[in-house]
């Protein structure tokens, strides 16, 4: 049976979908079966950063209405063969139907290794609904003050039978050196534990369009993309160095 995990953040801008897409590159590369759901409703990007806009005919919520079997939804990556897209509905439900979600997640876990959940800013239905099905969380964060307190409060939202880690995006060496908390301090600030961090990469996108770019050859964001699919695997990488 796969893994549902779900990434969250209690504000805007932290990077959720760019992770999502960039751990799921990593986690095909080291031959897993992979499917990210877009539960961002209304605000669905997983299909441009995926490069497949154009292909993507039905959603979630189709599925789950049963106008369509998963297999048929789920869109293949245009380069990594194990990698699948569901996607969200451009309309925003108000809710969704506990036994119809369920179904499926347990029909997704039961065709995948790993299943990665984008979800939309807040603790709405979105965070709710992907909570409710997930066997772990991840929230991210950028390291600012605001933006770490925002981390805390989410959290602190979170059922407590899941495990949560935190994982720190866009940072920058020379914004470690002068931040007013250590790495440890942020941990226990936020009372998560750090699963990776992601470096602030100007390269990952191109200048043309805002497909995700993900090359083994990049030593910044993809690299730590790869670590973070390394760890979910059980293998023990240690932390990237800021220097």
């Amino acid at each position: 049976m796969g893994t549902v995990i779900s990434v969250v953040s209690g504000k805007g801008g932290t990077g959720k979908s760019s992770t999502v897409v960039g751990i799921g590159i990593a986690l095909s590369q080291l031959g897993k079966r992979v499917l990210c759901i877009d539960f961002d409703f209304g605000m669905r990007c997983l299909d441009l950063l995926f490069g497949c806009s154009d292909t993507v005919c039905m959603d979630c919520m189709d599925v789950m209405a049963g106008g369509c079997s998963l297999s048929q939804a789920a869109v293949v990556h245009p380069i990594h063969k194990s990698l699948f897209l569901l996607m969200a509905p451009v309309s925003i439900p108000s809710a969704l139907p506990v036994e119809k979600l369920n179904a499926l997640v347990s029909c997704a876990k039961a065709a995948y290794d790993y299943i990665l959940i984008d979800t939309s800013p807040g603790l709405g239905v979105s965070f709710q609904s992907a909570c409710a099905v997930s066997d772990g969380v991840f929230v991210m964060s950028h390291c600012t003050i605001p933006s770490l307190r925002c981390t805390q409060l989410t959290a602190n939202s979170l059922p407590h039978t899941i495990p949560a880690h935190i994982i720190l995006n866009g940072v920058k060496a020379k914004q470690l050196s002068h931040f007013p908390m250590t790495i440890d301090e942020v941990m226990d600030y936020v009372g998560l534990p750090l699963l990776g961090m992601i470096p602030n990469d100007v390269h990952l996108f191109q200048t043309t369009s805002d497909h995700f770019l993900f090359s083994p050859a990049h030593k910044g964001a993809c690299a730590a993309y790869s670590n973070i699919a390394r760890r979910l695997t059980g293998e023990a990488v240690p932390l990237m160095r800021f220097a």
